[in-house]
């Protein structure tokens, strides 16, 4: 991995988490072997970590130390003449209890430390992978964003069918790069057992099945199989998975790329 590979991967937050297995850890090693320039990234992540942990830390309720005090402090009363050395000896018994309470109370604190650490850790390394998801997806966006405004490309309005007037999808077709991309506006519901999927249309031939998405996200654009001397793409509502052949009776439009 370059420089800027390793930086984007989120290898060194982990790394310094310790999170990451034996493969991972030789990975990162070499590449700060490679980069030194790595050590302030690293030293970076850990002050940042370091002080998210201090300012979300817990601390154990206070009624857990003041139980163990309770306890120590109290002993029945005697009034006998014998007062004197059972005080004594209650004393000598409290002095006898005190370091391993002490311990105890050390034990308790650290569980209560460690306990909200490692769920600390948890939580910054799901979000440091939901940001990394989000980075990942913004640049896929942004590039098929680049990748439509290319020259020779078409953009194609889809002609809805009446059972579905309020669809609005563009493709993006380009016959030099030999690619799609599809543009979702607006599309129908379906259900859990329901896909959408693009056919493509030639004079002379039946449907070819082309891509099978589920997601119908307003403003979403992705690349999709291109065909040559494709005459139109279709798109229907089909079983989940895709078909064979298409479903007429869910035909939600059809782009017409060649008069």
């Amino acid at each position: 991995m370059n420089l800027k590979e390793i930086r984007e991967s989120g290898l060194l937050e982990l790394y310094i988490i310790g999170t990451l297995d034996k493969e991972e850890i030789q990975i990162v090693e070499q590449a700060i072997s490679d980069y030194p320039e790595l050590k302030k990234d690293l030293l970076s992540i850990s002050n940042s970590l370091e002080f998210y942990a201090s300012i979300h830390s817990i601390n154990p309720p206070p009624q857990v130390l003041n139980n163990i005090l309770n306890e120590i402090q109290s002993s029945p009363s005697n009034s006998t003449d014998d007062s004197i050395k059972a005080s004594s000896s209650s004393s000598f018994s409290i002095k006898k209890l005190a370091m391993p309470l002490i311990m105890a109370i050390g034990f308790i604190t650290g569980i209560f430390y460690f306990n909200n650490l490692s769920n600390q850790n948890i939580t910054i390394q799901r979000n440091l992978i939901a940001c990394q998801e989000e980075n990942q997806n913004k640049s896929v966006q942004i590039a098929y964003l680049e990748a439509i405004n290319e020259p020779n490309n078409s953009i194609v309005s889809i002609e809805a069918t009446p059972k579905y007037p309020n669809t609005h999808l563009y493709i993006h077709n380009n016959d030099v790069s030999k690619k799609n991309y599809l543009q979702i506006k607006n599309l129908p519901k379906i259900t859990e057992n329901q896909s959408f999927q693009l056919w493509s249309l030639k004079s002379n031939s039946d449907p070819i099945p082309l891509d099978v998405f589920e997601s119908s996200t307003d403003n979403l654009i992705f690349e999709v199989q291109h065909i040559d001397d494709s005459n139109a793409y279709a798109i229907t509502i089909e079983a989940k998975g895709g078909a064979q052949v298409p479903n007429l009776d869910d035909l939600i439009g059809v782009f017409n790329i060649k008069g």
